[in-house]
């Protein structure tokens, strides 16, 4: 084909791929001045809501306050038997515990020892209901979670973090001690027992982000459901 006609075609499909392209959507990186540290010397970066200090950053303590170990439990039959305080990391990846965090059961919650830094607690169902409100309750999840595509797989697209908390999706470990929901949800506990409960088989309140998956339906992306107390969520902690 002569040049002349090739040249006109070439600039034709140029402007085509640039137009097929999605802009980048602007985001500047929240700046983090304040952080707290655990009696382990774990450093968490926290972050101030509506006058409240929020850890920015999921727990990874393996020890009560006063300095007895949580056991970590592995095996599916020994999460499943536990009713003392337990942890894990997700599907046992250790390396990703600086990411993501520990997952605890809610024994480990509830342990009179304490589980937040000293002048910190794992906060109340009020105090997450509290935090939603205040982040515009439907729409609290997008602006809770972490921007981008980094840690969060699919539909992520309307996060803007802009209080600098940022939800990662690290999943939960079931009763029964299996690994659900890497990348696409994230589960916090809160320290409130569900009512009623079976005696034989308590409850307790947690809060779910997911991400935004129909943004026509214009659903909330947060809930508050319950789990039996041997689900394994991740725990924030806010400031007393």
């Amino acid at each position: 084909m002569p040049l002349k006609y090739l040249i006109p075609i070439l600039f034709v499909c140029t402007l085509c791929s640039c137009k097929e392209e999605t802009p980048v959507p602007e985001h500047t990186p929240f700046l983090y001045t304040d952080s707290v540290v655990d009696l382990q010397g774990n450093v968490y970066r926290t972050v101030n809501i509506n006058g409240r200090e929020w850890m920015a950053e999921n727990l990874r303590s393996t020890r009560y306050n006063n300095g007895d170990s949580i056991e970590y439990v592995e095996f599916v039959s020994d999460w499943d038997q536990t009713d003392s305080g337990a942890l894990c990391s997700y599907a046992h990846h250790h390396e990703a515990e600086s990411i993501y965090g520990l997952m605890y059961n809610f024994h480990a919650v509830n342990d009179p020892r304490g589980i937040a830094p000293p002048g910190w607690h794992v906060p109340s169902y009020y105090e997450w209901i509290g935090l939603m409100a205040y982040c515009g309750n439907a729409d609290a999840g997008n602006r809770l979670r972490e921007f981008g595509f980094k840690h969060w797989l699919v539909n992520n697209e309307e996060a803007t973090d802009e209080y600098g908390f940022a939800a990662l999706p690290g999943g939960y470990r079931d009763p029964y001690g299996d690994f659900y929901d890497m990348r696409t949800n994230c589960y916090f506990w809160s320290s409130t027992h569900y009512l009623p409960s079976s005696p034989g088989y308590p409850h307790a309140w947690y809060t779910k982000i997911t991400s935004d998956l129909d943004p026509t339906l214009a659903l909330p992306e947060h809930e508050f459901l319950d789990f039996p107390y041997n689900n394994g969520c991740y725990i924030r902690c806010v400031k007393d």
